[in-house]
């Protein structure tokens, strides 16, 4: 605090008047109301601190109403391609003998799993096989037919969903699977198309069974 002279008749002096009461040593001291206000407004501030110090700061919470989420399981069923029919089952070993015209050898299949069956022809006598054949390997055997080696063919009505015939084998679509008869035959006959367009319709009719 600054120091205040003794003239008590200086202006100076009387300006603080109220705020002093009396002379210690050369020094005043302030006043009761003086003092009062100062120890008030520390003890206010002091109050403040104290209250702002005491007043915990509550930490954020979850929200209890909060939606869980949960993961939605699609049990959608898988999807597969049915399984291709034994070829070997389509046809029975006299209906090839019959077809050819001579006795066959057993039946050979071919491929893993079977999409081609062989009645071979036999050691001695006339030259004659057949072959029937699923999947995708009897529509690959009409598209190099027909489209690259530009064989003639001719569509069959009432046979399946789709046919066509050259003159030594018959392709007939049912749904999305398709089906061939093949028959190798030196000596050819006339009713030899006739008899794969019968054979043909019994096979179809195995198809699925």
């Amino acid at each position: 605090m600054e120091r205040l002279h003794r003239d008590e008749d200086s202006p100076r002096f009387r300006g603080v008047s109220g705020a002093v009461s009396e002379r210690m040593g050369g020094r005043y001291r302030l006043g009761v109301p003086a003092l009062g206000l100062v120890v008030s407004l520390a003890l206010a501030a002091c109050s403040g601190a104290a209250a702002t110090a005491a007043t915990p700061t509550k930490a954020p919470t979850a929200d209890a109403t909060a939606p869980t989420e949960t993961a939605a399981a699609t049990d959608a069923p898988l999807v597969t391609d049915a399984p291709l029919p034994d070829p070997c089952k389509l046809l029975t070993q006299d209906e090839a003998d019959t077809l050819a015209g001579v006795k066959l050898g057993a039946v050979l299949p071919e491929g893993s799993p079977t999409t081609n069956c062989v009645w071979p022809a036999p050691t001695t006598g006339s030259v004659a096989q057949v072959e029937v054949g699923v999947g995708d390997g009897a529509k690959k055997f009409l598209d190099i037919d027909k489209d690259t080696l530009g064989h003639t063919f001719a569509p069959v009505s009432g046979l399946g969903d789709e046919a066509w015939q050259e003159s030594d084998t018959i392709f007939v679509r049912t749904g999305n699977l398709w089906f061939s008869l093949h028959l190798v035959k030196l000596d050819a006959s006339p009713n030899d198309q006739p008899n794969m367009v019968t054979l043909a319709k019994t096979i179809l009719s195995r198809i699925g069974k």
